[in-house]
């Protein structure tokens, strides 16, 4: 009995584990896709911590940005390419928020890949 229980523990904690993992993607193509597809529904979800800091700053406008993603997930660097927004202040923070943006897949050990996605608020 107190075998059965050892493996029945073992098979759960693999099962948590496993369901924890993030997707690795490969192809650049469907890497920028699953991002763009993530920063939608971001944007989409007025209760997302990205769209509640951008409402409290009352952030306004069209940005388009450069945005490179690396590793886990995780932004390397963004870039404005253009914006009508006359507020350098406010450019920088979006920026900043679209910084700590992490997505909900893995890349590649050591490649990174660079996208544009314009944000409309």
């Amino acid at each position: 009995m107190k075998q059965f229980f050892t493996l029945l523990f073992i098979i759960s904690a693999t099962l948590a584990t496993y369901a924890q993992k993030m997707p690795l993607l490969q192809e650049r193509q469907e890497i920028v896709e699953q991002a763009k597809k993530e920063l939608d529904a971001l944007v989409a979800n007025p209760a997302s911590d990205f769209m509640t800091k951008i409402a409290e700053a009352k952030v306004k406008g069209e940005y388009v940005f450069d945005i490179t993603i690396e590793g886990k997930g995780k932004i390397l660097s963004v870039f404005v390419v253009s914006t009508d927004a006359d507020d350098v202040n406010q450019q920088n923070h979006v920026k900043d928020l679209v910084r700590k943006i992490k997505f909900n897949f893995k890349l590649p050990k050591d490649k990174s890949y660079k996208f544009q996605y314009t944000f409309n608020f």
